[in-house]
């Protein structure tokens, strides 16, 4: 992911640099038999987040943790041109397939930082991808290019995932989480890495789950919501800076009707079709027009009549009454699709694009749904995750190529998938961890089938 430290003046060239040095050190030390455990290919994380204690890995059940002292957050999703997709398929077509090789049954999907999950018609979950925290939940710190089981899960009805941890919501409302916990992400009332599901203390009553990073929101049935995990900016709402090892209440909000959290804010929509975010704003995020933090909710200024939101980021975006998609924040990637690279501290119109159902946001990438169920997507485009066949960033909607009969699209960091009419899955973007799911480490510049 291209995000540097607050405060950064780091260059992508030089990140870039930096991800070359630690990839060479990886393979020194593989070659010496000395591989690091979750060594994490991105240097775009705050310090607090890329180091904890080797004893903080739970293996599950009668396993002990590996002897390593690196448990890194999120992994890069690729520069303007890809560099960290060290394998690139230009070609990027989808090699003929037996419909028995693919996978099927798909009911709903989460794409996460460099991860992948399915919901699956039985209420099982598999994922695939980046593995370095344990956030596929089959127990193990190894890669997936397939999907992998979760572990002792079971009678799940939604999954949602974060950059590096994953969360599932059962039939009985409780909800389940799993991988990196430095933050308390996982909501178990401990720092400790879950390879497998445990779960989350103190929270009844959920409708809803949203994770984009380090931090998770639940929507409860009486319209509160509560969130736990990483709170440096006030993203958990609560009045504070202090992370949430387990679920603690929004503050002065309520008549929730929807939530979603992006970096290191959160957004809700309520029952009278406002706006309230709070958290970071130095994009303008939270709408206010204004770049100023906030520990509470805040209205979207003159925002009315919004059906569903999506965070990315450090952006967002509404889908209106009339079918239309409003954004507003960061714009660096053209995420906002109003045909500039501007920053928005208040909502624009994105250009050229109405009769959308839905909309979904990654990192500094967003997608729309159509009533014709084909897909359009703008913004960042450096590992293909826009699906065009192309890999330069898209200021304005453009259309993904051979994709029909889409129920769903999931943008994650550099990658992005949507669930088909036929219960089958297809990503596209960036595949250096596998999340692509298609048995291969190859960047797609267009949509190829999950196996």
């Amino acid at each position: 992911m291209n995000h540097p430290f607050p405060g950064s003046l780091l260059t992508k060239a030089s990140r870039i640099r930096g991800v070359m040095v630690i990839t060479a050190l990886v393979a020194a030390c593989e070659s010496a038999a000395l591989r690091p455990i979750g060594l994490d290919a991105s240097l775009d994380r705050p310090d607090d987040q890329n180091v904890s204690d080797a004893s903080e890995i739970d293996l599950g059940p009668g396993s002990t943790g590996p002897d390593a002292s690196l448990q890194p957050d999120a992994p890069g999703s690729g520069d303007a041109d890809g560099a960290d997709s060290f394998v690139a398929d230009v070609s990027a077509t989808d090699a003929p397939l037996d419909s028995s090789t693919r996978l099927g049954g798909v009911v709903a999907l989460a794409a996460g930082g460099s991860h992948t999950c399915a919901l699956m018609v039985d209420s099982s979950v598999r994922c695939w991808g980046y593995n370095n925290s344990g956030q596929l939940g089959d127990g193990a710190l190894v890669d997936r290019s397939l999907p992998s089981a979760v572990v002792g899960l079971g009678d799940v009805v939604a999954v949602t995932a974060g950059s590096v941890h994953t969360c599932a919501r059962g039939r009985d409302s409780s909800v389940r989480c799993w991988g990196h916990n430095y933050n308390g992400s996982v909501g178990d009332g401990t720092m400790m890495a879950r390879l497998m599901p445990v779960e989350v203390r103190d929270l009844n009553g959920v409708v809803d789950l949203d994770s984009l990073d380090a931090h998770t929101c639940a929507r409860i049935e009486d319209g509160t919501a509560r969130c736990w995990g990483r709170n440096n900016a006030g993203q958990l709402g609560r009045g504070t800076l202090t992370n949430g090892l387990t679920p603690g209440l929004v503050e002065g909000i309520s008549g929730i009707a929807q939530i979603a959290t992006g970096y290191a804010y959160t957004c809700a929509r309520l029952s009278d079709t406002t706006v309230q975010c709070w958290g970071d704003n130095i994009a303008g995020q939270l709408g206010d027009g204004t770049t100023t933090e906030h520990l509470r909710p805040m209205a979207v200024v003159g925002l009315t009549g919004v059906q569903r939101i999506a965070a990315g980021w450090r952006h967002v975006c509404a889908l209106m009454a009339d079918t239309s998609v409003l954004c507003w924040g960061s714009n660096q990637h053209g995420q906002l699709g109003d045909g500039t690279m501007t920053d928005r501290g208040r909502p624009a119109p994105v250009r050229g694009l109405s009769g959308v159902v839905q909309i979904a946001s990654g990192d500094d990438h967003t997608c729309a749904r159509l009533a014709d169920a084909t897909v359009r997507c703008w913004g960042e485009n450096g590992a293909g995750q826009i699906g065009d066949g192309t890999t330069e960033d898209k200021v304005e909607p453009a259309r993904v190529v051979d994709l029909a009969g889409v129920e769903d699209v999931v943008p994650g960091f550099g990658h992005t998938c949507a669930r088909m009419s036929d219960g089958t899955a297809r990503c596209w973007g960036n595949n250096t961890f596998g999340q692509l799911g298609d048995g291969t480490n190859i960047r797609r510049i267009t949509p190829v089938s999950v196996r």
